[in-house]
């Protein structure tokens, strides 16, 4: 079943008295239990694309769809977790947590014991009243991810979660997200992530859908069965990897 649709969405901007658009009606859907990655150029339009599909950002043209439904607004049902961490400075890991169950109408005693429960499953445990200051950048992503995942949402959506930390850090982390991913201890029924970086968007999707140059269509999506974990340096992964550049490239040239 299609949890999220997008149709015909075109996103433009009047700059100096000239129509720019960033986007041109791209279609997209996204079915229950899939993991979709969106990658494309840079300036390509991909974060626009994550911010209309959640309801944050309003499309020039076309129309959300959630579970059949047209989105009105942003999605009560939909997090993100985003690429700078975001968190408030002067707020605990846990306060920064119970901050958006707060603005859920969460009770208090609930927003304590849901706070520490995706404090502990994210592997931030005895951290709870540190503060940003203290953290390392994967730690600070931790506190995003839990904070995401607190207010227990059905899709989530990711913008370049991964691409503000070190190599290392990064690789541990998608790997952690993924175990939870399929573990089945998430409310998440669906997520969409933006990257710009087609190794992890073959690590991680199930599907990749590939973006023009600005403005921005849909050319091409290349769907990934690779049983997890996945091993880069496989023939079918290699495969796909040159396919995935392949397109890349050619939108790019094609504009």
């Amino acid at each position: 079943m299609a949890l999220l649709e997008l149709k015909e969405i075109t996103k433009a901007y009047i700059e100096k008295g000239k129509y720019f658009s960033v986007i041109d009606e791209i279609d997209l859907v996204v079915k229950e239990g899939e993991l979709v990655v969106i990658v494309g150029p840079s300036g390509s339009g991909k974060s626009t694309v994550v911010r209309i599909a959640a309801g944050l950002v309003s499309p020039t043209k076309g129309q959300v769809f959630y579970k059949g439904q047209p989105l009105p607004g942003p999605n009560p049902n939909a997090s993100i977790v985003f690429q700078n961490f975001a968190l408030i400075p002067w707020l605990t890991v846990q306060e920064n947590i119970e901050l958006v169950l707060e603005a859920r109408g969460i009770p208090p005693r609930q927003r304590i014991r849901t706070a520490l429960k995706y404090i502990d499953l994210v592997g931030l445990d005895s951290f709870e009243d540190a503060y940003p200051r203290e953290l390392s950048g994967g730690m600070k992503q931790r506190v995003g991810f839990a904070r995401a995942l607190a207010v227990e949402p059905e899709i989530l959506f990711m913008d370049e979660p991964f691409s503000s930390l070190d190599v290392l850090t990064a690789a541990d982390l998608r790997e952690e997200f993924l175990k939870l991913w399929t573990s089945g201890k998430l409310s998440i029924r669906s997520v969409v992530m933006v990257t710009h970086n087609i190794e992890e968007a073959i690590l991680m999707s199930d599907r990749i859908v590939v973006l023009s140059a600005r403005p921005s269509k849909v050319v091409g999506e290349i769907e990934v069965s690779l049983p997890r974990p996945r091993d880069t340096h496989s023939k079918e992964f290699e495969s796909i990897l040159d396919h995935l550049y392949a397109l890349i490239v050619s939108s790019h040239i094609s504009k």
